[in-house]
C-alpha cells in the first residue's frame, strides 16, 4: 500500500472544525440549563435505594405527564422489583395536588410507570415513597411545569 503523504494544514482544519462543534454544543448545554437529557437520579432519604426519574414529555406541560421511575438497591445497585410505590405530585406554591391518584404500573426490571396530569404550570414536586424489602425510604422529583 503506497504512503499518502499527510496534509498538516487539513488535520488542523478538521480539528478546528470539531473543536467547533463542540464549544456551540457546550454554548447551547448551558443556555438549556446545563442538562441534555430529563432523567433525574435521586438518592432516597435514608440511602436505601438509587431512583432514576424520567419524564415524557421531556419538558412537562400541564396534561397528561408519563414518568418512568426506576429503583434500584442503593448498595448492589440490583434492581428492586415487586416494590410497593405511592407518588404525590404536589405543587407547593398553590399548596395542592393532583386530581385523582397516579396509576403506576411495574413495567420490569425494577422499573415502573407512573401517569397523571398535571393541573397546572409552575413548580411541583414529586415525592416518591418506596416500600420494598429493604424498607420504606421517599426521595423527591422536580419539575418546571410549561
Amino acid at each position: 500500500m503506497p504512503h499518502t503523504p499527510v496534509d498538516t494544514e487539513e488535520i488542523i482544519y478538521l480539528h478546528r472544525g470539531i473543536l467547533m462543534r463542540k464549544l456551540a454544543l457546550l454554548l447551547l448545554v448551558g443556555a438549556c440549563g446545563g442538562d441534555l437529557h430529563s432523567i433525574q437520579e435521586l438518592m432516597t432519604d435514608d440511602m436505601l435505594y438509587m431512583v432514576t426519574v424520567e419524564a415524557a414529555p421531556v419538558e412537562p406541560v400541564v396534561g397528561d405527564v408519563l414518568l418512568t421511575i426506576g429503583v434500584k438497591d442503593h448498595n448492589t445497585m440490583e434492581p428492586i422489583t415487586e416494590a410497593a410505590l405511592t407518588v404525590e405530585p404536589w405543587m407547593p406554591a398553590h399548596d395542592h395536588g393532583i386530581q385523582g391518584d397516579p396509576v403506576i404500573q411495574e413495567t420490569g426490571d425494577g422499573e415502573y410507570e407512573v401517569s397523571f396530569a398535571f393541573s397546572m404550570s409552575g413548580q411541583w414536586d414529586v415525592t416518591i415513597d418506596v416500600d420494598a424489602s429493604q424498607g420504606t425510604d421517599q426521595c423527591v422529583a422536580s419539575f418546571d411545569v410549561q
